[in-house]
């Protein structure tokens, strides 16, 4: 009886492998890291309509990976690992008795950073008859250890102007602004809400990099045309914060209008008295 349920017990199981291989498929692949060396310790997940909640393993010494025994279907697949910017590939094509390659190099995740913008807009104003050819673009420029890191530009006067003046309000409305990063510089999109500005920033950095950098931020004007800027320092804000590759690092930006006034021909006065103060996110 004994002997009877083992070999049961071992058909049964064969079949069960049978059909697997008849019915499913398989995803593998190997990771390297920016050096391309070999990279183990990446966790690789895979999810679908296929299969219950989600599959996971971690690439081996070696650098490989696999999935065996997938239902015929479309797959996510997620890289992950510390410090390393995730990877994600959408509609991975599984099919039966076949085995899909998914080959990976890991870059190193940039430090990122979110700017939160508080309290007065910054504005300039001009008369059209003194300066009939102005420019009226307002930027606001961002450098992270003296390198321009991204810029917004509101080229967009106001709808209303002041009697006799052409008015510009920076403003991050997506109609608005446009904003640019430098190679390699992810810049998200401004998310706006009363009072408040909120941008994000990933940057790419040395995986050995300081964990604090010299943030500046400084509104310009342009001094030249639409065609050939030549943007102008206005009032600029400095400091030493922390930035990191693994969390957003928080800087609120507090600004005020001060004395800035326009006073017609002369244009903006006391401009410099704007104020810009950078501290943590409250």
């Amino acid at each position: 009886m004994t002997a009877c349920t083992l070999v049961v017990a071992f058909l049964l199981a064969a079949g069960v492998d049978a059909w697997a291989q008849e019915f499913t498929g398989s995803i593998y692949g190997r990771i390297l890291d920016p050096t391309n060396a070999l990279m183990p310790g990446v966790s690789i997940t895979v999810e679908g309509k296929a299969i219950q909640g989600q599959r996971t393993t971690e690439s081996e010494a070696n650098g490989s990976y696999r999935f065996l025994n997938l239902p015929q279907g479309e797959y996510k697949v997620r890289y992950q690992k510390a410090k390393f910017k995730t990877i994600v590939y959408e509609g991975a094509q599984v099919e039966v008795n076949k085995a899909v390659t998914m080959n990976v190099t890991m870059q190193v995740a940039g430090i990122e950073e979110t700017l939160v913008v508080t309290g007065q807009s910054f504005w300039q104003a001009w008369e059209p008859k003194s300066h009939p050819n102005i420019d009226p673009s307002l930027r606001l420029e961002v450098r992270v250890d003296g390198d321009v890191v991204a810029t917004y530009t509101d080229s967009r006067p106001d709808p209303r102007d002041m009697p006799g003046a052409t008015v510009n309000t920076f403003s991050f409305l997506s109609g608005d602004v446009e904003a640019e990063g430098a190679p390699g510089v992810t810049v998200g999109p401004p998310e706006v809400k009363l009072g408040r500005a909120t941008l994000r920033l990933e940057i790419p950095q040395a995986a050995d990099a300081p964990a604090r950098h010299v943030l500046r931020l400084t509104y310009q004007v342009n001094s030249g045309s639409a065609g050939d800027p030549v943007w102008k320092d206005v009032v600029s804000a400095d400091g030493d914060v922390p930035l990191s590759r693994t969390t957003w690092a928080g800087v609120q930006i507090k600004q005020g209008l001060g004395r800035m006034a326009y006073s017609g021909r002369k244009g903006m006065t006391d401009s410099a008295t704007f104020v810009m103060e950078l501290g943590p996110v409250q």
